[in-house]
């Protein structure tokens, strides 16, 4: 079984939030993860986002 990612998102607003994911891609300006247990995916646009975390680095979780 794969490990879950936790993103953390900060939006330009102040809200945080926090989100499960089973797979994280980022590229184009597009944060793109499919939400674990829901099968569903999430685009954040990152114009839109202050910062965010994804812990434990992406790399470590679905290269092995």
């Amino acid at each position: 079984m794969q490990k879950a990612a936790i993103i953390n998102v900060r939006w330009i607003d102040g809200l945080l939030e926090s989100f499960e994911a089973a797979d994280v891609r980022l590229g184009g300006g597009l944060l793109y993860f499919e939400i674990a247990g829901r099968r569903t995916n999430r685009h954040i646009p990152l114009c839109n986002v202050r910062w965010f975390s994804v812990n434990p680095p992406t790399r470590e979780i679905f290269e092995k």
